[in-house]
């Protein structure tokens, strides 16, 4: 069973917001693309293990996760929000 991380989630979202596609093969080749430019050489091992990812078939398989996530509740988003805007919200009730 492979953990699926936020990281991973947010990387999947940035890049389908990217392609505008829902092509699970386009996704994991910009996902792959984008993993290799930011974290070079060995750190992307490193990040790799952080992230629970072992092979392809783990980031296609949180492609799969997400984009069915994001079928049932369109409104999902793994994207960090800073303390100001967390606040903001909260002041808004």
């Amino acid at each position: 069973m492979v953990m699926i991380t936020d990281g991973i989630m947010r990387m999947i979202e940035q890049v389908k917001k990217k392609l505008n596609s829902s092509d699970r093969l386009e996704i994991l080749s910009l996902v792959c693309n984008e993993m290799e430019i930011r974290y070079p050489g060995n750190s992307l091992e490193y990040h790799l293990s952080q992230m629970g990812i072992r092979t392809t078939n783990d980031i296609l398989d949180a492609i799969d996760i997400y984009l069915i996530m994001i079928e049932l509740e369109p409104d999902t988003t793994f994207e960090k929000r800073t303390k100001k805007n967390s606040r903001k919200k909260a002041n808004c009730n």
